[in-house]
């Protein structure tokens, strides 16, 4: 049986004004968290924890500690809470959404249990011995710069634990501690090497379950702290409930903020499909949306068409125009040129095939002028040589992206230009389908694609350079400098 998939090139989805308005009217209520699972308020507790306004649990109970946190984050960021101290849904759905993209980046579920008992959220791999501990039977998960171990043993033990983890710190850094006759922790919550080490007495009254969480340095900080809050006894917990109260007021946003779609059907027959949904920044600006352009030499900029599809204007960043000069037919590719010269540019005469599975990093501006206005990298693999549908003119790649990395370049480690980002998955229309978050989906138009464009459009490519690229050392500051935000105007 044939599938039915949608790529949606805008936020997609047409709605009637009676419509609009009682979405409206649902996400402009007062929030309300008992029709919520534990689950969902996890993923809200979570959130605060991203926020810092929710220093407690994951344990999906929604007490004063969770009700508290989430209307200092109201009251900071909306003036009408600030004006009436309510909680809206639309405050909720904005946060929920925050929360599931950081469990989505980091790929966190819940691990852990038995024989250990202690379960908690962590990124993907396998548990081995540690190696600094080979004669205690212990278990240590390394990934996404911290360090899980995984231990039961007496009390003696314990006990030594923690106190090297105390005195192991200079006098001016005081660990956080507690100490009762069924749990004992130990934490140093910020500085370098942060750590936080939690014991829980077992059923059977003697043995200790621990576990250690490390951060290695480089680490994103906000990563420890969601471990550590989700350490939990219970054995079922869980962070996500599809189709849930939680995923509804998510989707309610959604929509208010979508415009009509045009989409490329790729099978006629009829099957709930999942949806790659493009880029469309997310910004602060009175503008109509932020994309990211790269210099293929020293005038011309390659972005995705959607980026600058129907805008009246288009300019960088300091308010110099640009000229759109060609848009791709049936991909989502677009030529721009700049009145201003560049002395960088990113050479594509190595353009070629992707791998399936090599390393590759995506340069953008996510989330521009919201976060902030600085480039942004981000480095995964390629995980599919095709794109949704099986197009074969896009491939799959797993480094995290948002709104706004739409026209940036991908590359392979060798500096190659291998795609142009165009788009990622749509979530909720996948959690909607299959019950589960799809974990870092997106696509790009291939090099080859992008190759073809330029070759028809008759774009001189100037001669790579002989100097070998090193990313092991960073970014190479011409290789930014060729990577620049592009503004729209009058969509």
């Amino acid at each position: 049986m044939g599938i039915a998939v949608a790529l949606t090139l805008t936020c997609g989805g047409e709605s009637t004004a009676q419509d609009r308005s009682a979405l409206e009217a649902e996400m402009d209520a007062e929030f309300d968290a008992r029709p919520l699972s534990a689950a969902e308020k996890r993923v809200l507790q979570l959130g605060l924890t991203l926020d810092g306004t929710y220093v407690g649990l994951l344990d999906g109970r929604w007490g004063t500690g969770s009700q508290a946190g989430m209307e200092a984050l109201a009251v900071r960021t909306d003036s009408r809470a600030r004006a009436d101290g309510l909680v809206r849904n639309y405050h909720v759905a904005s946060l929920a959404s925050r929360a599931i993209d950081f469990i989505v980046q980091y790929d966190l579920s819940y691990r852990g249990g038995p024989p250990w008992v202690h379960r908690f959220l962590a990124p993907p791999g396998s548990f081995l011995p540690d190696p600094e501990t080979p004669s205690i039977d212990d278990l240590t998960l390394e990934g996404r710069g911290i360090g899980i171990t995984v231990f039961t043993s007496d009390v003696e033990f314990v006990a030594a634990v923690h106190t090297r983890f105390a005195e192991g710190l200079i006098p001016s850094q005081e660990p956080y501690e507690v100490r009762t006759r069924s749990r004992l922790v130990t934490s140093r919550g910020a500085g370098a090497s942060r750590f936080y080490v939690r014991s829980d007495l077992a059923p059977d009254g003697y043995s200790w379950f621990t576990t250690i969480i490390r951060e290695h340095p480089g680490a994103d900080p906000r990563l420890l702290n969601v471990v550590a809050a989700s350490l939990t006894l219970d054995g079922t917990a869980e962070i996500y409930a599809p189709n849930g109260r939680l995923v509804q007021l998510v989707a309610a946003g959604v929509e208010l903020t979508r415009t009509p779609p045009r989409v490329t059907p790729v099978d006629p027959e009829p099957a709930p499909p999942p949806v790659a949904a493009p880029l469309e920044p997310e910004i602060s600006e009175p503008t109509d949306g932020v994309g990211t352009a790269f210099f293929v030499n020293n005038t011309d900029l390659v972005t995705a068409r959607h980026v600058v599809d129907s805008c009246a204007r288009l300019t960088f960043a300091d308010g110099t125009e640009l000229q759109l000069v060609a848009q791709h037919p049936t991909l989502d590719l677009a030529l721009l040129s700049s009145p201003r010269r560049s002395r960088d540019w990113i050479p594509v005469h190595l353009t070629g095939n992707a791998k399936l599975g090599q390393r590759i990093i995506v340069l953008g501006y996510p989330l521009f002028g919201t976060l902030g206005t600085a480039l942004n990298s981000t480095g995964g693999n390629v995980s599919a040589l095709s794109g949704i549908g099986d197009d074969p003119s896009e491939i799959t790649f797993t480094a995290p992206i948002q709104p706004g990395n739409s026209g940036g370049p991908l590359l392979g480690l060798d500096g190659s230009v291998i795609g142009v980002v165009i788009a990622t998955i749509d979530k909720l229309e996948v959690a909607k389908v299959t019950g589960t978050l799809p974990e870092n989906i997106n696509y790009a138009v291939t090099g080859d694609g992008l190759l073809e464009f330029l070759d028809e459009q008759g774009v001189s490519l100037p001669r790579q350079s002989a100097e070998p690229v090193d990313f092991d050392g960073g970014i190479p500051e011409g290789i930014q400098r060729a990577v620049v935000p592009v503004i729209c105007h009058g969509r």
